[in-house]
């Protein structure tokens, strides 16, 4: 299988951050940075960006944990770090360590100079900060590296919020946070408000990256409701910069799948369905994932603000389990969301869709690249409909489809509007039964400004073999497509502006 250039410049996303040591601004925030249909990079507001903390009060330090030795002063202080975390010690306890909004906490490795790795993980339970003072967790000074032998998670967040994971990168572009092993590679539950950054995830027999609480029989773990007001709900969760790899599941798991039947379970000897929990403000951005045993990314529950932006996703459903696996992105019900500008890459010996939504009517899927699905490019099912909305699908290019480009089993309630797409090549494999479009027979499909052929030499790509699916100048998808008029659907999948002439032009990428 070739690798398309879009995704070898997507591997690089662990760019250089500057000294392992400084401190940068926070992102967390109450609002979204990448609200729906904004194209800019997110950013944070400016209750975000709080300036360094001011020297704790002694209330704040009464509790250090533990005193720090002599020998251990001097890693403490290179980065001001209010508290660490001991290497042979799994549990990181917020309350008993005395751990104040605002403050920091520096990842500690093995051996005499904490730079080694660990085996034990870290799990950080009763964590909260604010979302003027959130708390910031780091590597200092050296690579943090867990190589996990227990089986669960290298590093879990239980009864967290507004918190923030960095790993500052190195001269050599590696982050600073690594994982290895587990049967998942970092879990979040009971947890709001968290920021994840800069580290790499690997060889997890289960999930890379899981964000969500699954519901129990405890009220205050299912959905917040005006009937169940002590119920849960998780806000702002942003992933970015992740790179996941090698991984036994989903590579990102952020939300339940189940939001509109709700999960069967048995409470005090009584059959029940409990409701899962809404998530607001979900973006997972900038990240890369390689090899998955399910889908790349799968986003449910996401009930506003969610983005899936800027991934690069190569090689899915690696376990052939498709009762689980289907996508390299799959939104889940509940979701509205925007997914634009990933560039995702099926493997053709597995099998994927390239981007699979059960969501709710609102939701924008535009500038993608998707190559070599296997069942299709995109699939769409209205799960949850909001009568009055629709699903827009703009500005893609999907290569070699492997049964459908686009398979849209939607009800005559919830209308696809489906603009200047381009799908070119049918991948060898293809049967007899292959459509450029196949839809259900009450599906409102509107089929406008789009290009379908199977020669990919026709179409007008800079150098289709070499995986540059840009557009030439004589292409027919120059200045082929219709002014499309959704917020935010102002820029390509290079981020260059979308139009360029009279017209813009047709699939993900604007000629220049």
């Amino acid at each position: 299988m070739f690798l398309p250039n879009r995704v070898v410049l997507a591997v690089t996303l662990f760019g250089v951050m500057g000294s392992s040591c400084f401190k940068p601004d926070f992102k967390i925030s109450t609002q979204s940075t990448l609200g729906s249909g904004t194209e800019a990079s997110p950013s944070p507001s400016p209750s975000a960006t709080a300036t360094p903390s001011p020297s704790p009060s002694p209330s704040a330090t009464a509790t250090p944990s533990p005193s720090p030795s002599p020998s251990e002063t001097p890693f403490a202080l290179a980065c001001n770090c209010d508290f660490y975390t001991n290497p042979t010690t799994r549990t990181f306890d917020g309350v008993t360590k005395g751990v104040q909004p605002g403050q920091s906490i520096c990842l500690r490795g093995g051996g005499p100079s904490y730079d080694q790795p660990i085996s034990v993980g870290v799990m950080f339970t009763n964590l909260n900060g604010t979302a003027s003072q959130p708390i910031l967790i780091k590597n200092c000074g050296s690579k943090f590296k867990v190589n996990y032998t227990g089986g669960s998670a290298p590093i879990e967040f239980s009864r967290v919020s507004f918190v923030r994971m960095t790993g500052y990168t190195f001269a050599d572009g590696s982050p600073g946070i690594e994982t290895s092993g587990g049967n998942q590679g970092i879990k979040a539950s009971r947890t709001s408000d968290i920021e994840l950054d800069h580290m790499y995830i690997s060889n997890t027999t289960g999930i890379g990256v899981n964000v969500k609480t699954d519901p129990t029989c405890d009220v205050t773990t299912q959905r917040k409701t005006v009937d169940n007001p002590t119920g849960f709900v998780m806000n702002n969760v942003l992933l970015h910069h992740l790179k996941v790899e090698n991984v036994g599941q989903e590579g990102f798991y952020v939300g339940n799948s189940h939001w509109r039947l709700g999960a069967p379970l048995t409470c005090s000897g009584v059959s029940v369905t409990v409701m899962e929990h809404d998530v607001n403000n979900a973006q997972i951005y900038d990240n890369v994932i390689i090899n998955t045993g399910r889908d790349g990314i799968q986003l449910g529950s996401a009930v506003g603000g969610a983005v899936v932006t800027r991934n690069s996703i190569n090689g899915v459903c690696s376990s052939l389990d498709f009762n689980y696996c289907a996508s390299g992105i799959q939104l889940n019900p509940g979701t509205i969301a925007t997914v634009s500008r990933n560039v995702i890459v099926g493997n053709p010996a597995w099998g994927n869709w390239g981007i699979q939504t059960l969501a709710t009517g609102g939701t924008v899927i535009h500038d993608n690249l998707i190559v070599d699905p296997i069942f299709g490019g995109i699939m769409t099912k209205d799960s949850v409909i909001v009568p009055g909305t629709d699903q827009k699908i703009f500005n893609n290019t999907i290569i070699r489809p492997g049964r459908y480009g686009v398979d849209s089993v939607n009800s005559q309630d919830m209308p696809v509007i489906f603009y200047n797409n381009l799908i070119a090549g049918i991948h060898p494999g293809t049967n007899a039964s292959y459509k450029y479009i196949n839809k259900h027979a009450n599906t409102e499909f509107t089929d406008e400004n789009n290009i379908y052929n199977d020669n990919l030499a026709t179409i007008g790509f800079m150098n289709p073999a070499g995986g540059d699916y840009r557009l030439s100048s004589g292409s027919a998808a120059v200045n082929g497509g219709r002014t499309i008029d959704v917020s935010g659907v102002a820029i390509d999948l290079d981020g260059n502006p979308r139009v360029v002439g009279p017209k813009p032009d047709i699939g993900a990428y604007e000629r220049q």
